[in-house]
Parts: C-alpha cells; sequence; structure tokens
C-alpha cells in the first residue's frame, strides 16, 4: 500500500486525469512551470482543496470519506508548508514551534522543549529562540514554518512551493532537511517550479505540463534536454 496516491484526479474540469503514487521513505519534488497548479495539487493532497473529480488517499485512507475531526486526527501524521510562511506575528520562534505540538497533545516537559530545540536546530534558528516571529524577515519566517512543521516528526510532509521567501541560506537549510528527513520516517513531497532547488534534496521527481505528466523518475535519469527546457518554461 502506497503512503500517498492519486486517482484519476482532477484538479479542473479542463485538466486531464492524475495517477501517482508515493512510497514510505520517498523524496519526491513535482517540478511544475505552472506554479499555481503545484499549489492547488499540493492543497488537494493536504485535503484543504476539494479536487473537481478522482481520489486523494493518504495512508490508505480517502479523504473525501473522512469527517472533519477525523481528518484533524489525521494531521497528526503530516505537516504541511504553505507558499506563505503563516507563522504566528506576536509568538516568538520558540511559541511558534511549540503550539502545534500542545494542539496535537504533546505537552509534558521535557519532550516538548526537545522536540521545539530540534526542530529550530535543524533550520539554524536557535539565536532566535525568543524572537517575535512579526520582527524577523520573511526568509527566517519560512524556515519558521518548516520547523513547526517537522516538529511533529510527521510520517508525511507536504510543501508548496518550498524555495519561495528563502535567502541562499534559508535554501540550503530547508534543502538539507528535506534530504535527510526521509531518514527519520518522513515521506516527502514538494512541489516547485525551480528544479535546481528540487534536484538539491529529492530522489525522485514528477514533471507535470499542462497537467499532464511528462517524466516520472530518479533525478539523475532525467533527460538533459528536458532538464534544461525547464529554465525557459514560462
Amino acid at each position: 500500500m502506497s503512503l500517498l496516491a492519486l486517482r484519476a484526479l482532477q484538479l479542473e474540469p479542463d485538466l486531464p486525469p492524475v495517477d501517482l503514487a508515493v512510497e514510505a521513505g520517498e523524496s519526491v519534488g513535482l517540478v511544475c512551470p505552472d506554479q499555481a497548479f503545484g499549489t492547488r495539487l499540493v492543497r488537494a493532497l493536504a485535503g484543504l482543496d476539494t479536487p473537481h473529480a478522482g481520489a486523494v488517499e493518504v495512508f490508505g485512507v480517502e479523504l473525501a470519506t473522512l469527517e472533519r475531526t477525523e481528518r484533524c486526527a489525521l494531521r497528526t501524521d503530516f505537516g504541511y508548508v504553505p507558499a506563505e510562511a503563516g507563522v504566528v506575528a506576536n509568538l516568538d520562534f520558540a511559541q511558534n514551534v511549540a503550539l502545534p505540538l500542545r494542539y496535537h497533545g504533546v505537552r509534558a516537559e521535557p519532550e516538548l522543549s526537545r522536540r521545539v530545540e530540534r526542530a529550530l536546530d535543524d533550520l539554524g534558528l536557535l539565536p532566535w529562540t525568543t524572537v517575535r516571529a512579526g520582527k524577523t524577515l520573511p526568509a527566517l519566517q519560512k524556515r519558521l514554518a518548516y520547523a513547526r512543521a517537522v516538529a511533529l516528526e510527521p510520517r508525511l510532509l507536504l510543501s508548496e512551493d518550498p524555495s519561495s521567501l528563502l535567502d541562499p541560506q534559508g535554501r540550503s537549510k530547508v534543502a538539507r532537511l528535506l534530504k535527510t528527513l526521509p531518514e527519520r520516517g518522513t515521506t516527502c513531497l514538494v512541489a516547485d517550479d525551480d528544479v535546481d532547488f528540487i534536484r538539491m534534496f529529492a530522489t525522485r521527481i514528477v514533471l507535470f505540463f499542462g497537467g499532464r505528466i511528462f517524466y516520472d523518475g530518479p533525478v539523475d535519469k532525467m533527460p538533459p534536454l528536458l532538464a534544461r527546457t525547464l529554465h525557459f518554461a514560462p
């Protein structure tokens, strides 16, 4: 059984249906020159948007069959990072990371502090532990969003447009995190239009054009001409 599967998924009536399976332990980059398509696709996988047709299965369960409370319970097993950081501006970095942990039942010390510290350290954010998120640049807030997501120690991490808002240091930190998460038991699936960023961590690339899959395979097996074409895609 695949960890995540799309069954004839159609985001819009005029788009072709898509079938895709992601296995546990993979780090998959969805390369979408149309970033709006990539965003909609990830949001559908996260259960935040309802597709026009087809099914999304996460951990063997079809999302459309779940009640709201069941979807919330499922969220303890996967992290989600939006294109915009979405952090709480008036909370400091440690409080931001602790917030979803407390919501999902991780309240006892020292476990709470251990997870917060590790997540901040993963993204090089320990110097900002007690700094309010709203006082920092968007690039740091985006890294904080990843810290919040991975602190849950999810089985699955979904991210839309992960390279947006990041400065060079942030890109390096996030890519290193995404590359190592499968070793901790977290499967990663992200959608971005930056193939160079995807190459930094993904072991598998799924390339979309016009809503269709044009390539699905190992990063190092992607045809060179196809890879070069991506740099000039609108």
